[in-house]
Order: structure tokens, then sequence, then C-alpha cells
């Protein structure tokens, strides 16, 4: 089997069981969740020399574990149907964020990601996931791949919500470069109004069928056995371990550490007005 990189270079871009086990939802646990997936898109956001197989794969894997334990499915798409606009915020940026990765507690996206520092934007760097349909953002002009510069998430007052609050708490990104070399600079004011966790990877992985299993383990660890999400993340790749990497945000770079290490499912949502200012990461 060929391994393909999970990322993109353009920016430059990167027999039947007879036991079943049923997964019994803990009470109280019940989360809301999106799913999105890209393996091609249409010009101009095609990449016909890298075309990827698994990626609805994952998020499939994903569905089928959060469900289990009696979570929600809000929306699940991909392909042609996965915009730029999805992961962007709509008060600052013309973005549709609160119909995809803004609409419920988890965001899942299955994508090429790239960890681009443009050298337009003094913002450092970013995450850049190719999408299948472009928009025009500041520093990238007409783009296939939005910026995470461009994110604000889980926002519940102020400014950003007053057309359509942030419902996001939890991210999952399943390509390359999702929580990079320096995830503070790519996520920072991302996570700034209400996004408290961010699970990736720092550099590349692979489409292969190898890494199918990553996001039901997730699952399982968060909602089965009550792991908090670093365990989870890095539990979860036990059997092909290394890249993975997560960051969580906090009042002060102590408390986003402690959140960090400790941070379950089972945790009540910040408060609509508290904004985290300082991120931790592993």
């Amino acid at each position: 089997m060929v391994a393909k990189n999970l990322c993109h270079h353009l920016m430059p871009l990167c027999a039947t069981a007879m036991l079943v086990v049923v997964a019994v939802p803990k009470k109280g646990m019940a989360h809301s969740y999106v799913t999105e997936f890209v393996n091609m898109c249409p010009s101009p956001c095609d990449f016909p020399d890298n075309i990827l197989l698994y990626q609805d794969n994952l998020v499939d894997e994903f569905q089928t574990h959060m469900n289990s334990y009696g979570n929600t499915l809000l929306t699940a798409q991909g392909n042609y149907s996965a915009y730029a606009c999805d992961v962007v915020e709509d008060y600052a940026y013309g973005g549709c964020d609160y119909l995809l990765a803004d609409r419920g507690d988890w965001y899942v996206l299955a994508t090429h990601g790239s960890n681009w520092t443009n050298p337009l934007d003094p913002r450092g760097q970013g995450y850049y996931p190719r999408m299948c349909s472009p928009m025009s953002l500041p520093y990238q002009g007409y783009t296939c791949d939005p910026g995470s510069h461009t994110y604000r998430l889980g926002e519940q007052s102020g400014v950003l919500a007053q057309d359509h609050p942030g419902h996001l708490r939890w991210m999952v990104l399943l390509g390359c470069y999702g929580v990079s070399t320096l995830p503070y600079q790519q996520w920072g004011d991302a996570m700034y109004p209400g996004l408290d966790i961010v699970m990736g990877y720092r550099g590349t992985v692979t489409d292969t069928l190898d890494r199918l299993p990553v996001p039901g383990r997730l699952v399982d660890y968060l909602y089965g056995n009550g792991m908090n999400f670093k365990s989870a993340w890095h539990l979860a790749h036990t059997f092909m371990p290394g890249q993975e990497s997560l960051i969580a945000s906090g009042l002060s770079a102590a408390d986003a550490q402690w959140r960090l290490d400790y941070y379950r499912v089972t945790w009540s949502r910040r408060a609509p007005s508290t904004r985290y200012p300082y991120q931790a990461w592993s």
C-alpha cells in the first residue's frame, strides 16, 4: 500500500463477531457534533496529484462511536460541499462558521492541511485546511485554504456573537499540521472567545487504513473510560505515536496547563463572557 501524505504544498500546503459490545451513554454527557471531510475537490481547489482515499472513513468512525454514546449529529458533509467559509468567522471575516464549525460542541475535519507562515501576515504560523469552495480573506486573497487566524470559535457573548453565537468547544483535525510547531500562533485568536481544546498533528500524517481506529478510540476513552482529553488523544495513537498534539486555552499560563492536563467532557462550558488568552500544548 502506498502511504500518501495528508498535506499539500501549494502555498506550500501538506467474519462477523459473535460478541456484541453495547456502549451505554453516561447521564449528562450527550453532546452535539459536526463532521466534514475532503477526499477530492473541483477546480480551482482540486489537487489531482494527491487525491485522498480515507478521510470520509475517518469521520464515519468518529460518528459511529459518538452515536453509540447518545451524542447528536448535527451535520455531516464533505468534498464538494466543504466550503472555505465553513470554518471562518462570520462577523469579522464574512464566513459561515455558524452553519458548520461553530454549530455544535464538536467539529471534526479530515482534509489536507498546512502550517504555512505567510510572510505578509504578522500573526505568524497558521493552520490552512484544503476546502472545496474558495473565498477572499485578508493576507490570502481568493483562497481554498482558509487560515486559522480568521477563525473565532465558541463565542457566546460580545460583538462576535451579536448575529450568530458560537457553540464549539472541541475540535479534531485529522490531517497534517493541525497543532504544529507554533500552536499558540495558530490557535490563540481562534480559542480566545470560547474554544477550549484543539487536537491535531505536529507534522505530516498518512492517508492509510491503519489510522481509521483513532477517532473511535478517542471517543471511547473520553466517553467510555472518562479520560481527560490529553490522555485520550495520546492513547488513541498507542500503535502509531509521535505526531499527535493538542492545545488547551486558559485564564493564565498555569490555568491553561491545568486544563490541558485534566480537562474532561464532563466539564461545564466556560461562562459566556469568559475569555481565555493563554494556551498550553502537548
